[in-house]
């Protein structure tokens, strides 16, 4: 208990240090470190758990992210990937799914815990609250708090009459230490304490423990809408028949579609649009059907061969089905550059394939349904911490520089702000304008100006916790 104290003492005063008055940068990577040593310091077993390992390479890797890029994917990775790891250094043994809902659940609950605790205990006390009083509050008691303190602060007075620095010290940390400052100490322990004191939800971790990843035998009261095992596996052999089918007809109209060489581009844009959402939503929706019908006792009849083959058609039928959705968005990007959702469509797909393949396998080797919840939001972890790594917004501005041209500066302006900033200072603050006939012109210029001298500005006014990578080029690239 005295380490976690002590831990949870260095973690409190790693977070005023790195986060009062700071913007989010350098401090969030060094802080996930922190918190990432302070947990092997308290349990060192932690090191050979490899879920643990991963969720806190995880957090290093989307707090390197925000040191790197100081985005808001890389915040929000950040965030879930420390939740995660609060809850998993509580119970190594949860899955990530659960794990992760602990962590973050129980930063509302814990309050709410000890309160209930305290309040009890002072209940169960109560008899011997007035006898505790007397023995607190006698004179000596009282003195021996209010003499000492008193003699401090007088000496402080004197001190700071006779020496003009213990002085100014004392006058500068009165105006630090501000109602803002004390309202920020507040919330920055109850995010450290709650982080080492997690609440047990005990019913959460039973179910946890108990799903497991794999099914091992028929389950004689699983429920069907069907009446019988043998109508559910009629049902469902009709259902992948005609889902099949129709599917097959959809990817057929879909790649007849594609490869038609005088298709227009107003039309291909209403295609993309109408189909990329609706693709994806019926490729979760038929991971569902897979759900339901392979959920338990299908799984251990005799006839459910041919069942798992037209299964298999139809998941890879979907696969082929998100092929053209990145097709379309491949020429849609091709067509009318790169932006931010253009790449979060990519981003689904990868997703939802995922999904796919992991429902293949929950089929072929006979896994639980949990299993596939569990497998997917490791996935989903995972991908979301990878994708911190890269600088999107930059990506997406050097592709659109390169390959279209024919999108003028004023676009980047409003759409990338920042990362086109060089750029469109280099461009136009030296421009010769005639503001006589080119006054739009000129007063683009001058918010080019002027959002070159913010930025400039804002940067040097920035302490080293908030320092980014993203931002040092930025400065370096205005400043030559």
């Amino acid at each position: 208990m005295k380490t976690k104290n002590i831990l949870l003492g260095v973690c409190f005063t790693a977070y005023l240090i790195l986060y009062y008055q700071q913007t989010p940068g350098l401090n969030h990577l060094l802080f996930s470190v922190i918190l990432v040593i302070a947990l092997l310091f308290s349990d060192a077993s932690f090191i050979r758990n490899k879920p643990w390992i991963l969720v806190a390479v995880g957090a290093v890797i989307s707090g390197l992210g925000v040191a790197l890029y100081g985005n808001d994917l890389s915040y929000i990775a950040n965030l879930i990937a420390i939740a995660s790891l609060a809850g998993l250094s509580y119970s190594p043994d949860s899955s990530l799914i659960f794990a992760s809902l602990q962590g973050a659940f129980s930063y509302v609950s814990s309050p709410i815990q000890k309160f209930i605790t305290i309040t009890n205990k002072l209940s169960a006390d109560k008899a011997n609250e007035d006898a505790k009083k007397e023995l607190i509050w006698t004179g000596s008691n009282v003195l021996k708090i209010f003499i000492p303190v008193l003699i401090v602060l007088g000496f402080a007075v004197v001190y700071s009459g006779s020496n003009p620095v213990f002085s100014k010290f004392l006058s500068e940390l009165g105006a630090y230490i501000s109602w803002e400052f004390i309202s920020f100490s507040f919330f920055g322990f109850y995010v450290v304490y709650f982080f080492f004191h997690q609440f047990v939800f005990p019913e959460v971790i039973s179910f946890d423990a108990k799903a497991g990843n794999i099914l091992l035998a028929a389950n004689p009261n699983e429920p069907t809408i069907f009446g019988t095992i043998l109508n559910e596996h009629g049902a469902a052999k009709l259902t992948f028949i005609l889902l099949n089918s129709l599917l097959l007809l959809v990817n057929y109209l879909d790649i007849a579609f594609i490869i038609q060489p005088d298709k227009e581009i107003l039309d291909y844009s209403h295609y993309i649009h109408q189909g990329i959402n609706a693709s994806i939503f019926s490729v979760l929706l038929a991971i569902l059907v897979v759900l339901y019908f392979f959920r338990g006792n299908l799984n251990f009849i005799a006839e459910n061969r041919s069942l798992k083959s037209l299964a298999i058609v139809w998941l890879m039928l979907n696969v082929i089905l998100l092929m053209t959705c990145f097709h379309k968005n491949f020429g849609y990007i091709d067509a009318y550059g790169l932006t931010p959702k253009r790449i979060g469509v990519y981003a689904y797909l990868l997703v939802t394939f995922i999904g796919l393949m992991l429902t293949w396998y929950k089929i072929a080797k006979r896994k639980s349904n949990m299993f596939l919840v569990r497998s997917n939001f490791w996935s989903l972890f995972l991908l979301l911490a990878v994708s911190t790594s890269v600088h999107w917004n930059q990506l997406i501005f050097d592709h659109n520089v390169t390959y279209h041209p024919e999108l003028n500066d004023k676009y980047y302006y409003h759409i990338s702000p920042e990362s086109s900033l060089a750029h469109l200072v280099k461009t136009w603050e030296s421009a010769q304008l005639d503001c006589s006939y080119e006054f739009s012109d000129c007063q683009f210029q001058q918010k080019i100006i002027n959002r070159k001298e913010i930025f400039i500005e804002a940067f040097e006014a920035k302490s080293w916790q908030s320092w980014t990578l993203k931002d040092y080029r930025i400065y370096k690239a205005l400043k030559n």
